[in-house]
């Protein structure tokens, strides 16, 4: 039992050993340690400038209905010209629940194509699209 029990304390100060020689090769720059990246000092990386970002916008659950929450258009077009003109991103996510699709009430749910119609209006007219470089 006492062997065991010098065997686990020899092999616990060697994983604590070499742990340490790891971390000080890796992050105290002994000779021959590999830098903290591979590419150190290279872009892209952010730096005083703006030339290596990537600005995109994400919008979601729109919700664009015809018979609840009238001001759901205002606020689409709202996003689309000022929102994206301030921001000037190269590509805007549009996810989640374009149109509502329900019924007043909420109770069943299907398609309404003046729902989408609206949506496509309020691109066309915003042009938000022209405006965009991924699109």
């Amino acid at each position: 039992m006492r062997v065991a029990n010098l065997l686990a304390l020899a092999s616990a100060a060697f994983a604590s050993w070499l742990a340490t020689f790891v971390f000080q090769c890796y992050y105290q720059g002994l000779p021959g340690a590999p830098s903290v990246h591979p590419r150190d000092g290279e872009p892209p990386y952010p730096g005083a400038t703006n030339d290596n970002l990537f600005w995109f916008l994400q919008i979601s659950d729109i919700h664009l209905s015809l018979v609840n929450d009238f001001e759901v258009r205002e606020d689409l077009e709202s996003f689309c010209t000022r929102t994206v003109s301030t921001i000037s991103p190269a590509l805007v996510l549009v996810t989640g629940d374009l149109t509502h699709g329900k019924f007043s009430g909420g109770r069943y749910s299907q398609q309404f194509e003046e729902e989408w119609r609206v949506y496509g209006e309020v691109l066309a007219e915003s042009g938000v699209r022209d405006r965009l470089p991924l699109a």
